[in-house]
């Protein structure tokens, strides 16, 4: 799998690949998304994590690292369904 993502930081279109799926922690399914190695340190690089989980959110991650810079989770968030 590959994921496109587009940024208004990024002045290109940088595929991810799928870099693994797994179970979550929460009985669900979650993927990892990277463009470059994370212990690459002298470029830039990325990865998007998308858990999708048995209570029906989602939670999306985003970390990444500039050349010299250090990797690190930089934001997320939940996404629930609407219960009525």
């Amino acid at each position: 799998m590959c994921l496109r993502p587009v940024m208004a930081e990024l002045p290109v279109v940088m595929p991810h690949h799928a870099l693994a799926d797994h179970a979550a922690a929460n009985d669900g399914m979650a993927v990892v998304f990277a463009f470059g190695p994370r212990d690459a340190n002298d470029r830039f690089r990325d990865e998007i994590s998308i858990d999708c989980r048995a209570d029906g959110g989602i939670t999306y991650a985003h970390a990444w690292g500039m050349p010299g810079g250090s990797f690190e989770a930089r934001s997320s968030c939940v996404l629930q369904p609407e219960h009525r």
